[in-house]
């Protein structure tokens, strides 16, 4: 049996995931609760959480992590070196501390992704925090293991943290099987397009909703569905909307606490993020069966096959964006059992990256 150590300073984690909060929590929270599900593993959690509690016979363990500083460091070294531990993890620290889970861009790289001049302004800014963080990263030795969510957020790292690509694994998260075999594929009178649009320009949904907007004009039908909590306070994306006419087009949805009805309502899944570490609900809408259209800044871009279980376009090319999209439309009016074919290959695909096979492959590499 290996004895585990999970650090984290989520002062959230008894909660695990409440409705609202993003996709860190949710590798959180199925990391450790596969884990704990492993007869083979003897799991201790030290978190921030000001709460003593019991979770499945995990050992929780409060720290009070504070500001993090050299003496904080000391103790936590000197509690790792009392319990005898087989491996130690660090998740959602933003002082990555050993051996870490990498599960977010770096302060340097979200910085550089601004456009110029406003790139500049922000690393003259965050130049502290991107001191700090360096100075977390420099307590790794060449022991340390990363463990980082896609090939995009390892190379960020060994960039700007200048971390040994040797130590870098690249572990793709994963969902929750929901069947056991592929749903068949239906053909409606309109491919339904499904996407989780926030407010933010980094998410794409502005530019998903214009290109949807050009291939309209282009006399394509179809409909979309999309969650959009703030859509009402959205005057960006409600003067898209309203400019090209896709009011009867786009059914506008709240927050959904349960995604379930709003996979099985989508044929396509669209992931147009400007700067996504990863996007866990690709391998959630293959579990469902449906093929992806998912930005090339993305991580899950990784594990997609153009034209294969899924549609990567170039997220700097607007027309490619529109290319993949008409192309996505054709074959499920023209050639549906194509279509449907890449169905398929999307199901199995996401039978590759569960949570089970996720965290059996960190937990390996101790």
């Amino acid at each position: 049996m290996k004895k585990i150590l999970v650090i984290t300073n989520d002062n959230r984690l008894h909660i695990f995931c409440p409705t609202g909060i993003g996709g860190g929590y949710v590798v959180t929270k199925n990391l450790i609760e596969t884990l704990a599900e492993s007869e083979d593993i003897d799991l201790t959690v030290l978190s921030a959480d000001t709460n003593s509690y019991d979770y499945k016979g995990i050992h929780f363990v409060n720290f009070d992590f504070g500001n993090f500083s050299e003496e904080k460091i000391g103790e936590l070294e000197q509690y790792i070196q009392n319990g005898n531990f087989d491996g130690v993890l660090t998740l959602n620290l933003y002082q990555m501390y050993k051996n870490s889970f990498l599960q977010s861009h770096s302060i340097a790289h979200r910085c550089s992704r601004s456009m110029f001049p406003i790139n500049i302004i922000r690393k003259f800014l965050s130049r502290k925090k991107i001191k700090e963080q360096e100075f977390y990263f420099s307590f790794s030795d060449k022991n340390s293991k990363f463990f980082a969510m896609s090939e995009t957020i390892k190379k960020d790292y060994v960039k700007n943290l200048k971390l040994n690509p040797e130590n870098v694994h690249v572990i793709y998260p994963g969902c929750t099987p929901v069947y056991e075999n592929c749903p068949k594929a239906v053909k409606k009178d309109k491919i339904t397009f499904g996407i989780i649009a926030g407010s933010s320009l980094n998410k794409g949904g502005h530019l998903f909703m214009l290109v949807m907007g050009i291939v309209k004009l282009l006399r394509f039908d179809f409909k979309i569905n999309m969650i959009s909590p703030k859509y009402e306070k959205d005057f960006v994306m409600k003067s898209i909307v309203r400019l090209f006419g896709l009011e009867k087009y786009v059914n506008i949805l709240p927050f959904q606490s349960d995604m379930t009805n709003f996979y099985k309502n989508t044929d396509v899944l669209a992931l147009p993020s400007l700067n996504e570490a990863f996007g866990l609900v690709v391998p959630e809408a293959m579990s469902f069966g449906h093929i992806c259209l998912v930005s090339s800044t993305a991580g899950s871009a990784e594990i997609i096959k153009n034209n294969e279980n899924g549609f990567v376009f170039i997220r700097s090319s607007v027309f490619d964006f529109i290319s993949s999209v008409k192309k996505i439309i054709k074959l499920y009016n023209n050639d549906f059992e194509k279509f449907s074919e890449l169905s398929e290959n999307a199901f199995e695909t996401s039978k590759v990256y569960t949570w089970k096979n996720f965290a059996l492959n960190i937990i390996n590499k101790f």
